[in-house]
């Protein structure tokens, strides 16, 4: 049992000096990590994937709500991660949590046009990037009806993707 646990107290210290490695070789990156996706908590076998906005490009009121819930999620999950991507400070996410169901297209107008805000915010958010992100802006206007929706949704799902993206070859062990 007590040789068990100091293995387990090395692979933690390298599991942790990785970790520092990882936040080490940030360069023009945003993130030490692209926040990760399906993590297992097993450090002896750890496994994850890039977490990314996955559902189809908005050409509809249908498809721009099943857009809409997945970039909520996909949101609130990234401006919270502290443990791989972000440096010190996680972005404030309680009005996102707090939208009501996306049901319809008003709805949906009201739930992008506060992911916009809270993603325009994020990026540049005081100590929360290793370097602020001035590339994945957003340039396509509030939405106001089903074709500006769209429009906003394709956007902010290419840039929201593109700025996870932003980090150094490899990942960071996250141990749960």
């Amino acid at each position: 049992m007590a040789l068990e646990a100091v293995n387990d107290g090395i692979i933690y210290a390298l599991v942790a000096a990785w970790n520092n490695k990882q936040e080490a070789s940030v360069t023009s990156q945003f993130h030490a990590d692209v926040t990760q996706n399906n993590t297992t908590t097993d450090f002896k076998n750890p496994s994850a994937s890039n977490l990314q906005v996955t559902a189809p490009n908005a050409t509809d009121q249908a498809t721009s709500l099943v857009l809409t819930k997945q970039l909520i999620l996909v949101a609130v999950k990234h401006f919270e991660d502290l443990a791989g991507a972000h440096n010190t400070v996680a972005s404030p996410t309680s009005g996102l949590k707090a939208l009501g169901s996306v049901v319809d297209l008003a709805s949906a107008i009201i739930a992008v046009n506060l992911v916009r805000t809270v993603y325009e915010a994020h990026r540049t958010l005081a100590n929360c990037h290793f370097n602020n992100d001035v590339t994945n802006t957003i340039t396509a206007p509030a939405a106001s009806d089903q074709t500006t929706l769209n429009t906003l949704l394709n956007e902010l799902k290419a840039d929201l993707n593109a700025h996870i993206l932003s980090a150094p070859v490899g990942q960071k062990i996250l141990v749960g």
